[in-house]
């Protein structure tokens, strides 16, 4: 999978307050998901308000969802990967930033973020 550029804000925010900022990020892109899976982390009624705008599906793991079993259970497994992918991530430079202040914090997320990015589009084999 393919990862956004980070959404940083100054402190601890919550992810709530971020999200829209992200949110934004994937309007730019002209992306819908038809299934935006989130961490308990995120607030279910805040996240669901902020989701309406994209029509897409919102799975909060441990929240209560709809679907049947077997789709909950696969957005479960889905989000424990996006985990591998956040640890890889943290494994590869994105534990502390190097530079400094919220602009060194983003731009150095996002160089990372962009890193992973090539490198998962250079394991995609060529079609001949």
């Amino acid at each position: 999978g393919l990862l956004l550029p980070p959404t940083v804000g100054v402190g601890n925010p919550h992810e709530n307050e971020l999200l829209p900022e992200t949110l934004d990020e994937v309007a730019a892109l002209e992306l819908a998901p038809k299934v935006a899976v989130f961490d308990g982390g995120f607030g279910i009624r805040a996240t669901r308000t902020a989701m309406a705008g994209l029509g897409s599906e919102v799975f909060i793991v441990g929240a209560k969802n709809g679907g049947s079993p077997a789709h909950r259970k696969r957005l479960a497994c889905y989000r424990v990967g996006c985990e591998a992918r956040v640890s890889d991530l943290k494994r590869r430079g994105l534990r502390r930033s190097r530079l400094k202040g919220v602009a060194g914090v983003h731009t150095w997320s996002s160089w990372t973020f962009l890193t992973h990015n090539l490198r998962t589009l250079a394991r995609i084999p060529m079609k001949q």
